[in-house]
């Protein structure tokens, strides 16, 4: 009696792998090119003062910034003599949730900061988990990548997997664009789309910076006032506010950022921030009020910093806070020179070179 074997059936999950991997691969290559990019701008090498120099820096600062400074760089621990070294690099691991659609979808995130303020930049890599109705059981990975990179902005690209787009601003000359693409039924599914082509050049970068410059607050010796001959393209500088408030003013590749950072009386921490941003409403720009709110300051690299952030925008200016951002940074990483993060991308990163 001869049995007859059936034929092996295709391996669905193996075929879905293997149509997901190069559009997986193409945009981890982009991210780890701007990450790339980002390191090999400017001057990564060590930077050490001694605490009395440091103390000088910060001497003509408003004094809650001088507050802020000697709470979050732990002076009061320090000695005259004893050398202070500036991060020059920073990485984060993060996750939270992000609001789409109208609702809060988990998310994971790595983030790569350039620390100089005279070559200001980062990378933010993240993957959120999204249902796009509430109707939909399906869970659909979107990655989403905001950057800032040489004085441009990558303003939030985010695709679907097999690199179906879903949004993308950026650095354009262009006049700003907008539509909704509606993509249909997905079984019991409707689900709403929204792509954004471009963001106006000037816009775009401004709103970048504030965010690198929200984010110091992770990395503060950034934000300490230098020498402006030493790069005439950057400018930083502080100027009193009301209360327990100092307005940041910085200038950076031919843009212009104000933000107004807001202090805990007792604490001398960084209690929220507050700018003009530009927002998308309805495919057009316009600048709103933005904040963001730092929380669950932790002891890393020897600097005290907060852990969590939240940030929200404002419709009316006596309007709620309405968040779509909530964020834990699980892990920080500082390095006093970026040399170490070459040497640690390019081992890391060789498969998609």
């Amino acid at each position: 009696m001869i049995k007859v074997l059936n034929a092996p059936e295709p391996n669905i999950a193996c075929l879905v792998v293997a149509s997901i991997f190069p559009f997986t691969w193409y945009w981890h290559k982009e991210t780890h090119d701007l990450m790339q990019a980002l390191y090999q701008s400017g001057d990564g090498t060590e930077v050490s003062i001694t605490l009395s120099a440091l103390k000088q820096q910060i001497k003509g600062l408003p004094r809650v910034v001088q507050l802020w400074m000697e709470t979050t760089l732990c002076l009061q621990d320090k000695t005259d003599d004893t050398p202070v070294t500036f991060a020059r690099a920073l990485r984060i691991e993060q996750e939270g949730t992000f609001l789409l659609n109208e609702r809060w979808m988990p998310f994971k995130a790595t983030q790569e900061f350039s620390t100089n303020h005279t070559h200001p930049g980062f990378v933010w890599d993240a993957e959120i988990q999204t249902q796009f109705a509430a109707s939909c059981n399906l869970t659909v990975p979107v990655s989403v990548r905001d950057s800032y990179v040489h004085g441009k902005g990558g303003m939030m690209k985010a695709q679907l997997p097999l690199g179906i787009p879903l949004a993308s601003m950026k650095d354009t000359d262009d006049v700003n664009l907008g539509k909704i693409i509606t993509w249909g039924s997905l079984g019991t599914c409707s689900c709403d789309m929204q792509v954004m082509y471009s963001l106006i050049k000037p816009q775009c970068s401004r709103g970048e910076i504030m965010r690198w410059l929200a984010e110091a607050t992770l990395f503060p010796t950034a934000l300490l006032p230098q020498d402006c001959t030493s790069n005439d393209s950057a400018y930083l500088k502080w100027s009193p506010g009301t209360d327990n408030s100092a307005v940041l003013e910085f200038k950076y590749n031919n843009q212009t950022a104000k933000i107004n950072f807001h202090f805990d009386p007792d604490t001398h921490m960084v209690k929220f921030i507050q700018a003009k941003r530009p927002r998308i409403v309805d495919g057009q720009t316009q600048m709103a009020h933005w904040e963001g709110h730092c929380s669950e300051n932790e002891l890393h690299g020897g600097m005290l910093v907060p852990t969590r952030m939240e940030a929200g925008w404002k419709v009316s200016e006596n309007g709620p806070l309405e968040l779509y951002f909530k964020g834990k940074n699980a892990k920080l990483i500082y390095m006093m020179n970026n040399h170490g993060y070459k040497d640690k991308m390019e081992n890391e990163h060789t498969h998609v070179d």
